[in-house]
């Protein structure tokens, strides 16, 4: 019960902010990224919202990477970010920025062997710290961005890039 009244009261409050937000504000996109420890590459999805009047973008991003295989073993994650941008300048014809956020891993491993299928899973929690550039090309913005994922297991950074759309 108490999972529900959470997650009720998390819906009505991103509901309530949503409909507050100015759209100009808005941004969303994917891109495509490459992780140095899982040496694969990810897609990815993100929004920003730009603070009025304030030097700072709050957004969020998803990324997926693609299944690795070898062998007998299948290997997939799925990463989620809850960052802060710091821009340093912010045009509209150009923006760099640093970014900070927390971060959620979760990697997934199926195992097919003649015995059956092994299926294993883990979550690890970090926060990253990097930075991005993004240039005005046409109605969308090309964005690059570097982090550096901070884990205790596995840190590891990230290279992406892709468009963001100003909804």
């Amino acid at each position: 019960m108490k999972k529900l009244l959470l997650t009720t009261a998390i819906l009505f409050t991103g509901l309530f902010m949503t409909a507050n937000l100015q759209a100009q504000y808005l941004t969303v996109g994917g891109g495509v990224g490459y992780s140095t420890e899982s040496e694969q590459i990810d897609f990815s999805i993100n929004a920003a919202y730009r603070m009025p009047n304030l030097p700072i973008r709050l957004g969020g991003s998803g990324h997926y990477t693609i299944e690795d295989k070898r062998g007998d073993t299948r290997r997939s994650a799925i990463d989620g970010n809850a960052n802060v941008y710091l821009m340093a300048l912010d045009t509209s014809e150009i923006s760099i920025y640093g970014l900070t956020g927390l971060n959620v891993y979760h990697r997934m491993v199926r195992i097919d062997r003649p015995s059956g299928r092994e299926r294993d899973s883990d979550t690890n929690l970090g926060f990253n710290l990097g930075g991005g550039a993004e240039i005005q090309q046409g109605r969308s913005r090309i964005y690059t961005e570097v982090k550096y994922i901070f884990r205790e297991n596995d840190p590891r950074t990230v290279v992406s890039a892709g468009v963001r759309f100003r909804i």
